[in-house]
């Protein structure tokens, strides 16, 4: 059966391809201008104050992803039902509702930051890092209709307008950045104000742009959406919010908690060495998620219509592309990174290279991008909540095994380590979900 949405009159392999591409191109592109911005910072500041402004920016970024609740798989999953069973009103009660969720998130977690902003400094980084940390905590309440307004957007299938908005965001932070250390030298207030002024103009700009699907999308005006319509829906959708929460906590502690704890139990260099091999390894992993943003929306429409054939073709094509990509990618950052890590970023960074080395290997997971979808489209957020848990739990005994021991470098094979669990574990589970929704569908 051809992957096929009659709407469009466009397969939606060739839809997923179209838009990753379109966000594919806009990470390229926000890859160079982030790499600009932290060549320019690396020379700029030395590895104690890149690491301490790491530790700022991971704490903040802990915190949000901590109290958030992962509210655009929600808007995905529920508005893309509302939707096909022709319940607009619920579909932008769905809105509204994921809204007021993460302002509630977004207000306690500015509040936490605002109180324990210095006690934080001096365990993770330095004392001179409380200021900094009070002032990008604001960066919260600046994003809170950020998660929903994406979500919006790929639904309406304007990637090409979340392509744009993200290369210009990217290129606005490095221009303010720059602007910042022009004016007031290689100060960490200043430098955290850039990232803060750069994440405003993100917000308002997709704001805007959120607004313009509204009408599209056959979304209603906000008073003729109550919340209370969603009365017979608050225990699925709670729930689906609760699981997914579950799961962003886990994932916060692959993302970020690795930051803290080098920051920890080593010292501030030991911070800016480390988060230096992950800005060369991470992006390259992030080539995904434009992938997996793209997949999601399609994977819920197909579902919803129980498409099998159409779900295994657009599967088997992203793991066949990813593994494709995965090993060359892998094997010329691993030869090249000797010398352009100390070339670009100064020598003072050459110990960051056979971090990089190490890290650059957790691409293994890529042909799998697409069983978190799966799963949310299945409506099963409770399995992929468990899967994450053990991804995060195992993450973090490897962290505190291998840190002491070995610094820096315990980090990065224990981020190394992890994403092999996990692709494991995808491995296993993939073949019985597609067996789940197959017998459903019978």
């Amino acid at each position: 059966m051809t992957v096929v949405d009659p709407a469009a009159g466009e397969t939606a392999v060739g839809r997923v391809l179209r838009n990753s591409g379109w966000l594919i191109g806009a990470y390229a592109l926000a890859f160079g201008f982030t790499f600009i911005q932290n060549v320019v910072l690396a020379r700029s500041l030395d590895p104690a104050g890149f690491g301490v402004l790491a530790v700022v920016i991971s704490l903040v970024t802990f915190v949000q992803l901590l109290l958030g609740s992962r509210v655009w798989e929600a808007v995905t999953k529920f508005v893309v039902e509302f939707l096909e069973r022709g319940d607009p009103h619920r579909a932008t009660a769905t809105v509204k509702l994921c809204l007021l969720v993460d302002a509630a998130g977004a207000v306690l977690g500015t509040m936490l930051l605002l109180i324990l902003a210095e006690p934080a400094a001096r365990v993770f980084a330095a004392p001179s890092a409380a200021g900094p940390i009070r002032l990008y905590s604001l960066s919260i309440l600046v994003a809170i209709p950020v998660a929903t307004t994406q979500a919006l957007l790929r639904l309406a299938d304007r990637f090409r307008w979340l392509a744009a908005q993200t290369a210009a965001e990217n290129l606005a932070r490095l221009a303010l950045v720059v602007v910042a250390l022009v004016v007031a030298g290689p100060d960490l207030l200043a430098i955290t104000g850039a990232f803060l002024a750069a994440a405003s103009v993100a917000a308002a700009s997709l704001w805007f742009l959120g607004s313009r699907v509204v009408r599209p999308l056959g979304l209603t005006p906000w008073k003729s959406a109550k919340l209370s319509l969603l009365r017979e829906d608050w225990r699925r959708i709670l729930g689906f919010l609760l699981y997914s929460n579950l799961s962003g906590t886990a994932r916060l502690v692959t993302g970020r908690v690795d930051v803290l704890i080098v920051g920890w139990l080593t010292d501030p260099a030991s911070v800016g060495t480390y988060r230096l091999a992950r800005t060369v390894a991470d992006p390259l992993a992030a080539v995904a998620t434009p992938v997996s943003h793209a997949v999601f929306p399609e994977l819920s429409k197909l579902v919803h219509r129980g498409d099998v054939d159409s779900v295994r073709a657009l599967t088997r094509r992203i793991r066949a592309t990813g593994a494709a990509v995965v090993l060359p990618v892998c094997l010329l950052t691993t030869l090249l990174a000797g010398v352009a890590i100390p070339w670009i970023f100064g020598e003072s960074f050459s110990e960051a290279v056979p971090l990089t080395r190490i890290m650059v290997w957790q691409l293994v997971w890529i042909p799998f991008v697409w069983v978190p979808g799966l799963l949310l489209s299945l409506g099963r957020a409770r399995l992929l909540a468990t899967m994450t848990a053990i991804d995060a739990i195992s993450y973090l005994l490897l962290l505190l095994a291998l840190v002491p021991a070995f610094g820096a470098a315990g980090a990065a094979w224990a981020t190394l380590l992890r994403f092999v669990g996990w692709t494991a574990m995808a491995a296993w589970i993939a073949p019985r979900v597609e067996a789940d929704l197959e017998a459903r569908v019978r």
